[in-house]
């Protein structure tokens, strides 16, 4: 699942008046609370699904 997804979704329905301020998005993760109210505020646990060594030039 992506917070960045399940934030935009909370966002646009909040937009169509289809939500509150506060939504809860369940995701495969857990549960992600999004809060429209002023700002898009994404809250929730984080997961390490990756790891890598960059060995390119900076």
């Amino acid at each position: 699942s992506c917070g960045t997804g399940s934030a935009a979704s909370a966002f646009m329905t909040h937009l169509l008046d289809l939500t509150e301020d506060e939504v809860t998005v369940i995701v495969s993760g857990g549960k992600l609370h999004v809060n429209c109210k002023d700002d898009v505020i994404l809250t929730g646990p984080a997961v390490k699904i990756a790891s890598g060594i960059f060995e390119g030039e900076i």
